[in-house]
């Protein structure tokens, strides 16, 4: 029967030896491996990109009625009234603490040949803006006091703006008839304007 070798002399014949502690060398150099790591880059920093964009302003307008009609009364009727239309003023100068006045004026009006019968003063043309039917945006809307439109009045403001913003206003204008009046059509232009 063959004997069977001891492990230690089956182990030296192999060229099988223990390091210190029980570890193969292949396993040192795979731990190794393990807890090095990749080096880190030395004087590595941050790349900030300082960015800026801007934001343009746009115009400051004013839209109203194309035409309006204040409709008819009889000849003795002492005044004739009605709704102007909607006039609206946007603000796209997007500005920090804004402000625009709205102003209103009135020519005569007047028929045929604009003889002194033909004629109804601009002093005649009373504006009433009312309340605003539609603001939209940051700012303190307010109505004008309203009056004779023989010389510019304020129709509307605003204050305290912060971006855009509008308003929309539907004003009345109620014209005063001299006892002589013609039984005719008068034609006057009311015109809004708006810095």
């Amino acid at each position: 029967m063959r004997q069977q070798q001891p492990w230690a002399d089956r182990r030296r014949q192999g060229g099988l030896r223990r390091q210190p502690g029980g570890l193969r060398p292949g396993i040192l150099v795979a731990a190794a491996g393990i807890l090095v790591g990749p080096a880190s880059p030395l004087g590595a920093n941050t790349g900030p990109t300082p960015t800026t964009f801007a934001v343009n302003g746009g115009l400051l307008t004013v839209a109203t009625p194309d035409s309006a009609s204040l409709g008819a009364v009889t000849v003795a009727a002492p005044t004739i009234s009605s709704a102007l239309g909607v006039v609206t003023v946007n603000d796209l100068h997007a500005v920090l603490n804004g402000s625009w006045t709205a102003s209103v004026v009135s020519t005569a009006f007047t028929t045929g040949a604009g003889t002194t019968n033909e004629v109804i003063a601009a002093s005649s043309v009373n504006y009433i803006p009312g309340s605003a039917v539609i603001a939209s945006g940051t700012a303190v809307f307010s109505q004008g006091p309203g009056g004779a439109l023989d010389a510019a009045e304020t129709a509307f403001s605003a204050s305290n703006a912060i971006g855009a913003n509008s308003a929309s206003w539907n004003p009345n204008v109620t014209v005063s008839l001299p006892s002589s009046v013609a039984a005719v059509t008068y034609t006057g232009t009311i015109t809004h304007s708006v810095a």
